[in-house]
């Protein structure tokens, strides 16, 4: 697509990775690259379930996600414009890990397993060897505005009212950067958080919206029966954060 094409060429040294997704075959899928001339790289997802993880429930669809892990936005690949990819992409490795040299491969291996804390380590004992330290230093550099990152995206889910997501922020935080200050911030917010009980009651109800968001939609009669869920949720849980998001869900399911 000639859109994310264009975004991939702008600003992938500003850290945005672009990847195509598809669960066709590799014979419709090479033929679908040969004639749109795409230019960034792909992946299989057999029998969709990455697309479902994502909130995918149209074809074709882009997702966007940001360098803390959060999914952004969910539509129309034209929907999403260079200013949202560049707020995207802030805080991000300039250089995929991929790209790194061998002697990095720890570092990857670490950050796979999302232990953020080691991976910092690991590439600031890198830094010590003359030919790699300015890749390291800017490695370390930048896992270090992602954990710090993270923590400012819990933040801001809870001001919104997203207390289930600035949750799993504020673990994930204290899962990945221990022996951080980031990791003790994140244990006090997430006690502060705990504390209040409007927010434990949005969680219980983003919770179940999960559930329903869970069901099948691929088929006709599937969609229906999550549109139905959906709007009877959003009715007897109006005016919540859940019930926002589920009138979200039941709009977009309406569309062609």
């Amino acid at each position: 697509m000639p859109h994310l094409n264009e975004l991939h060429e702008k600003l992938a040294g500003e850290g945005l990775t672009v990847i195509g997704v598809t669960s066709e075959g590799e014979g419709p899928t090479q033929k679908w690259i040969a004639d749109n001339g795409a230019k960034y790289g792909y992946a299989y997802d057999k029998g969709s379930a990455f697309s479902r993880a994502c909130g995918v429930t149209g074809i074709p669809s882009s997702v966007l996600v940001d360098a803390t892990g959060k999914v952004v936005y969910v539509g129309s690949p034209g929907g999403i414009t260079e200013e949202m990819a560049r707020e995207a992409a802030k805080g991000a490795l300039k250089t995929p890990l991929y790209e790194l040299p061998k002697e990095f491969a720890k570092v990857s291996s670490l950050v796979g397993k999302d232990d953020l804390a080691g991976a910092i380590k690991e590439a600031q004992a890198l830094a010590a060897k003359p030919n790699l330290a300015d890749t390291a230093n800017a490695v370390a550099l930048g896992l270090k505005s992602m954990v710090a990152g993270t923590v400012m995206q819990a933040d801001d889910l809870g001001t919104r009212g997203d207390w289930l997501g600035a949750q799993r922020s504020y673990e994930r935080v204290i899962k990945s950067a221990k022996g951080m200050e980031e990791e003790v911030a994140a244990k006090g917010k997430l006690e502060e958080l705990k504390a209040n009980e409007a927010a434990m009651k949005e969680i219980k109800l983003q919770k179940s919206l999960e559930k329903i968001l869970a069901m099948p939609s691929t088929k006709a009669k599937d969609k229906e029966a999550m549109l139905a869920a959906l709007t009877s949720f959003a009715t007897k849980n109006d005016g919540s954060f859940a019930a926002g998001v589920a009138k979200a869900k039941a709009s977009a399911l309406r569309k062609p």
